[in-house]
């Protein structure tokens, strides 16, 4: 057997060794996200393997050194506050109540913190934390808005390996109008909380992170299309609220089974969802990474 096919086998059966111990628990799937901060690692493991290009051996050691530190770090600052905010860095955005019905929020954020939570004093209130962020508001007709927003990194913190600061970019929603949302969201983590959101539509693209997303029974119908990779999503449904959930994709992590759900094919349904006034469809496409839906009384 060639040493090269050799040492790419061993290093194959490291990254399969880390991805089975994610998808059963025993490490969070929070190590993807560190890739942001333990990147400047990989190009000098790239350097080393091209001045060292015929030691196989030597290559392949160095990528499972990368992999175990990504992991021993995230066991590190697993329960700590990855995000340590400059408070002196906040830039506030604010958009003034309306006698509107409702808005249309589009979302492009990546690599921060991001939460999001209901006000009753402004149409949009948005509070970023080292971070640059712009947004533009156009009006639909006299009784709808559409508003963009997307962060844009700070690149002197990019760079900065060993005084990184994250970004953090809170989200308040006026609770007394009815919100269709949609978001392309890179590697995060944070708290989306729609429970006292008039949340008519969610359409979530997500890449890596981890992500608590809590729903609401506040309208009569409503939808969620979710599209995630490399994720540790936990979702919070109420008690009240009819749910029907279809899924696409390899779902590898997940607790669906075990809801007592009716079960038809890849779609699940509470035992509730044709007895109740408000219903929620929830449309999944996941691949690996862990899917935890909790119902909440």
């Amino acid at each position: 057997m060639k040493k090269e096919t050799w040492w790419t086998g061993v290093l194959l059966i490291v990254i399969g060794l880390i991805f089975l111990s994610a998808n059963v628990g025993l490490i969070s799937w929070s190590f993807v996200f560190n890739i942001s901060v333990l990147w400047p690692l990989i190009v000098i493991i790239i350097g080393v393997n091209i001045i060292f290009k015929e030691n196989y051996k030597l290559r392949t050691c160095l990528w499972i050194f990368f992999l175990l530190v990504l992991v021993g770090y995230s066991f590190i600052n697993e329960g700590t506050n990855y995000n340590a905010f400059n408070e002196d860095a906040t830039t506030e955005m604010v958009i003034e109540k309306e006698e509107i019905q409702s808005a249309n929020l589009d979302i492009k954020v990546g690599g921060t913190n991001l939460n999001v939570m209901e006000t009753s004093e402004d149409l949009i209130r948005v509070v970023g934390i080292n971070e640059e962020f712009q947004y533009y508001v156009t009006s639909e007709n006299d009784n709808e808005k559409s508003i963009n927003l997307q962060n844009r990194k700070n690149q002197k913190n990019f760079f900065n390996f060993f005084n990184r600061k994250s970004g953090k970019l809170d989200i308040h929603l006026d609770k007394d109008i009815y919100w269709n949302i949609k978001s392309s969201i890179g590697a995060v983590s944070g708290d989306l909380n729609f429970k006292d959101i008039n949340l008519k539509s969610l359409n979530l693209d997500v890449g890596a992170g981890n992500l608590d997303i809590h729903l609401g029974n506040n309208v009569d119908y409503s939808e969620m299309i979710l599209n995630a990779g490399a994720s540790n999503i936990k979702i919070y449904v109420p008690e009240e609220l009819g749910v029907k959930i279809s899924s696409t994709g390899a779902l590898n992590n997940t607790n669906l089974n075990r809801l007592g759900w009716e079960k038809d094919g890849d779609t699940y349904k509470s035992l509730n969802y044709e007895e109740m006034d408000k219903k929620m469809d929830i449309e999944i496409k996941m691949g690996v990474g862990n899917l935890n839906i909790e119902v909440e009384k």
